[in-house]
């Protein structure tokens, strides 16, 4: 079994385990009452950064940390542990992040009656998400052109409110612009697998 990789505070932290959601007890006085818990994580042993009042990106949806969080030393107190998780992490997804306008679109190629191809764009959302420029490690390179030039490539994730129509939507058919720039959808992942946002990973070329 092998995690995957999130943001604390901008620093990637790889092998951590996710879980969408999680039932908090009424009496657990470590989480604040009425605290939506948007991802329950399991961190690695090994990590050893801090996280108290950190920002966590979880598969493009930006949280912060809820409660108290440690280690729990499992190998001290039971004398032997099998697992590479010894940390549970409870994060509630920031409010009021969805603050860039931005409108995603299905792109198809058809041909006209004399051959030539025609490309059309079909607008399945408009309004609010996040937009961040992805931090991860080959986020933005370059690519070299057949003559020779290169391409800067920025990748950016996008958050929107999950519309049924991504359901079927292919990330070759997908286009998403923002403040007069268009990106080329790469991914896209129903996030918290309860069809209440959708995160696209999405390239800039130019």
């Amino acid at each position: 079994m092998r995690g995957e990789t999130v943001l604390v505070d901008g620093v990637a932290v790889e092998n951590v385990l996710v879980n969408p959601g999680e039932h908090v007890d009424e009496t657990d006085i470590s989480v604040p009452a009425g605290t939506e818990i948007a991802y329950t994580l399991a961190f690695p042993a090994s990590y050893a950064g801090p996280l108290s009042d950190a920002t966590v990106t979880v598969r493009g949806i930006e949280c912060r940390t809820v409660g108290h969080a440690d280690h729990l030393n499992p190998q001290a107190v039971f004398g032997s542990w099998g697992l590479d998780w010894d940390m549970t992490v409870l994060v509630e997804r920031v409010p009021g992040d969805m603050s860039q306008q931005i409108a995603v679109y299905l792109v198809e190629v058809g041909y006209d009656d004399m051959g030539d191809p025609v490309r059309t764009r079909t607008p399945l959302f408009s309004g609010p998400a996040q937009a961040r420029m992805d931090s991860n490690v080959g986020a933005s390179g370059e690519t070299t052109a057949p003559d020779g030039s290169a391409t800067i490539t920025e990748t950016w994730r996008f958050v929107v409110p999950w519309q049924q129509a991504f359901s079927s939507l292919r990330p070759n058919h997908a286009e998403i612009d923002m403040g007069g720039a268009t990106y080329d959808v790469q991914s896209i992942t129903n996030v918290d697998m309860r069809s209440e946002f959708a995160s696209f990973k999405a390239a800039r070329h130019g």
